[in-house]
C-alpha cells in the first residue's frame, strides 16, 4: 500500500535562516515545502488585486552545494512549492513488481503440477536514486517577518505482496499556523551547527534573547574580593555537582572572568580566573592576569558566587 506523506523537517525563521534537507528527504519521490507566515513585518503592503492578497514576506534561495538552483519570493501567507526526484524511478519499481509477479506465476504453476521446486530470481537491479533535489533552502525574511517552513514528502512505493489495491492518500498540509502581531518576539529555530560561521543564521533582532543581567555588576578598575566555586561535572563521579573546591581572590581589578566559560552541560578540564590591570583609572590590560583554579582529567565547571567591593 502506498505510504502517506511524512514530515522531514520543520523550522521557524526570522531574519536569515536555513532549512537543511535530511538524508531521508534526498531520496524522496517528491517533496512539498510549505511556507506559513507566523509574523507580519512591521510595514506590510498587500496587493488586494489578488485573492488571497499578495505581499512580500521572504525571499527563498534553493541551493545544491554552493550553486543556486532557483529563487522565488514568498508572496502569500500560506504558500507551497514542490520538488520532484527522478520520475523514472517509480516506473522502474513498477517494472520490478510486474516481473516479480510473472516469476511468481511460474512458481505457482510448478506447485500446481507437482513439479520439482522452481528457483526464480529477479535480475532487475534496484533503482539508484540520482538525487536531483536540493540540499538546503536559504530564507531571507522581509523586514521583521517570521516564516514557518515544513518539509513534507513521499518515498518511492515498493512492491506490495498483498492483494489490496494501493490507496493513494491525498497530501495533508501542515496544521494552520497561529499568527502573532507584528513586533512580537518569537522563539525561532536555532542554527544546525552553532560553531559553523558559514551557516546562514541571522535572526531578526526581535528574536535574539537578551543576555541575563549580571548578578554581580562591577565598575572597571575598582577592586573586589571574588569567591569562586568549582564543581565536579562527571555523571559517574559520586560527588557530581558537589562543591569540589572554593577559591577566594583578594584585590581583584575589574573586569574579571572565568575562562573558559563552563557549566554543568559544558564542563572543562581546566578552569582559570582572569583579571585586568588599570593605569590612572583606565583599563590598560583586559584579562591580562590569569590564575589557574582547577585542572587535571576530571571534568569540572566554575561559578563566581560572591563579589564584594574592597
Amino acid at each position: 500500500m502506498a505510504e502517506i506523506e511524512q514530515t522531514f523537517e520543520e523550522r521557524l525563521i526570522s531574519g536569515t535562516g536555513i532549512l537543511v534537507l535530511p538524508d531521508a528527504a534526498k531520496k524522496a519521490r517528491y517533496l512539498r515545502l510549505y511556507f506559513d507566515v507566523k509574523r507580519d513585518p512591521e510595514s506590510n503592503y498587500l496587493n488586494l488585486a489578488y485573492e488571497p492578497p499578495r505581499g512580500r514576506f521572504a525571499n527563498i534561495s534553493v541551493m545544491r552545494g554552493v550553486h543556486v538552483m532557483q529563487t522565488f519570493p514568498v508572496e502569500y501567507k500560506s504558500q507551497m512549492v514542490a520538488f520532484y526526484g527522478d520520475p523514472a524511478g517509480q516506473a522502474l519499481v513498477a517494472v520490478q513488481c510486474m516481473y516479480e509477479g510473472v516469476l511468481q506465476t511460474f512458481v505457482n504453476l510448478g506447485l500446481a503440477l507437482s513439479l520439482i521446486p522452481i528457483s526464480v530470481e529477479n535480475k532487475i537491479a534496484e533503482f539508484e536514486n540520482v538525487n536531483p533535489l536540493p540540499d538546503r533552502i536559504i530564507v531571507k525574511c522581509y523586514g521583521s517577518a517570521a516564516v514557518r517552513l515544513v518539509l513534507k514528502g513521499k518515498k518511492y512505493d515498493k512492491c506490495d505482496p498483498s492483494d489490496d489495491e494501493p490507496v493513494e492518500e491525498p497530501p495533508v498540509p501542515p496544521p494552520p499556523i497561529e499568527p502573532v502581531p507584528p513586533g512580537t518576539p518569537l522563539d525561532v529555530s536555532p542554527p544546525y551547527d552553532p560553531d559553523d560561521l558559514a551557516e546562514p543564521f541571522d535572526p531578526d533582532p526581535l528574536d535574539v534573547p537578551e543576555d541575563p543581567p549580571d548578578p554581580f555588576p562591577t565598575e572597571p578598575c575598582l577592586s573586589y574580593t571574588v569567591t569562586v566555586q568549582i564543581r565536579a561535572a562527571d555523571p559517574n563521579d559520586p560527588f557530581a555537582n558537589a562543591i569540589a573546591d572554593t577559591r577566594v581572590f583578594l584585590g581583584v581589578i575589574a573586569p574579571f572572568r572565568l575562562s573558559p566559560v563552563s557549566s554543568a552541560a559544558n564542563p572543562t578540564n581546566n578552569v582559570s580566573f582572569q583579571q585586568s590591570s588599570c593605569t590612572n583609572g583606565v583599563v590598560t590590560g583586559e584579562y591580562i592576569f590569569t590564575a589557574g583554579v582547577s585542572g587535571g582529567s576530571v571534568l569540572r565547571f566554575g561559578e563566581i558566587v560572591a563579589v564584594v567591593p574592597t
